[in-house]
């Protein structure tokens, strides 16, 4: 995600008891924890749903018309959770996330000094062991 791009999301939250929506500047692994923070959120209690359990929601910088979650510049990553009691008897259903500001764009065609790099990365790391050799067996002290 980008904060400086806009999104539509689009689900159905009948199968679950609660879907919560939330924008961070950052992800755990990547971003240090201390950078990251929660941009915005909302809950499915405060959103409009339709009478088929429908909802849109706009991601973007600006206030939109209807459900709106404010993207921030460093907007990262959102994470939606679905909570229900019962997996067993629950559908995951339909979700759609569409990228506004690029709808219709295609990707920028790679240079090709950027496909080169990428195949050669592929070919290194296809060559490259996958771990350092180690011993299968440890050595045990005398006496132990």
């Amino acid at each position: 995600m980008r904060g400086d791009h806009s999104y539509r999301l689009r689900g159905n939250t009948s199968n679950f008891d609660l879907v919560t929506i939330n924008v961070y500047s950052g992800m755990l692994g990547h971003t240090p924890v201390s950078d990251i923070r929660t941009v915005s959120s909302i809950a499915s209690d405060d959103l409009y749903i339709d009478e088929n359990g429908d909802f849109v929601l706009t991601l973007s910088g600006a206030p939109a018309e209807g459900d709106w979650l404010k993207l921030d510049p460093d907007a990262y990553i959102v994470v939606i959770r679905r909570l229900v009691s019962d997996w067993e008897k629950t559908d995951e259903g339909l979700w759609e996330v569409l990228n506004l500001t690029t709808l219709g764009q295609g990707a920028p065609r790679p240079t090709p000094e950027a496909v080169a790099r990428t195949l050669d990365g592929a070919v290194t790391q296809a060559h490259a062991p996958p771990f350092p050799p180690v011993s299968a067996w440890a050595e045990v002290p005398e006496g132990w």
